[in-house]
């Protein structure tokens, strides 16, 4: 009995460990409104009552979430908190909204979170450390959630 139960725990260890951090490599990212084809080792999560899957990839070493309607498989939101990533502007995870200000944009504020929303359409979301109320991005505030591009900001 004790040796099922370790067989069972290393199972379920080695099986989430491989499946947690697998993104597919696809040749490039998607653009919003693009049919996707899901790739082989794609992974599927279920989210909004299953009207919406999201898949995890990664093109050229940086990993996205790709989201997509369930009806239609076309793309409504992608994704990053990858480090590597840079926006075509430069903007990149650990920029400050001081740093954000230099390139071409506009701020969101929402509960909890204050978006700069740049030209190239990716928006850079930082905590304003108060989830009950949206106020200013604080200036020293970084870029530490992710960077999101969807349907609402088209481009």
């Amino acid at each position: 009995m004790r040796h099922l139960l370790i067989s069972v725990a290393l199972f379920l260890a080695l099986g989430c460990t491989h499946t947690r951090g697998s993104f597919a490599n696809v040749p490039r990212l998607p653009e919003i409104g693009e049919t996707f084809t899901p790739p082989p080792r794609a992974i599927a999560v279920v989210s909004g009552g299953a009207t919406r899957h999201s898949y995890d990839v990664a093109v050229g070493g940086i990993r996205y979430s790709v989201m997509v309607s369930s009806d239609t498989y076309a793309v409504v939101a992608l994704s990053t908190s990858d480090p590597h990533f840079r926006t075509p502007e430069g903007a990149r995870i650990g920029a400050s909204a001081l740093q954000l200000r230099a390139f071409e944009g506009h701020w969101v504020t929402e509960a909890s979170y204050c978006t700069y929303v740049l030209r190239s359409g990716w928006e850079a979301s930082i905590s304003t450390g108060d989830p009950l109320s949206p106020r200013a991005c604080p200036p020293q505030g970084a870029v530490t959630t992710q960077f999101t591009r969807h349907t609402r900001t088209g481009a």
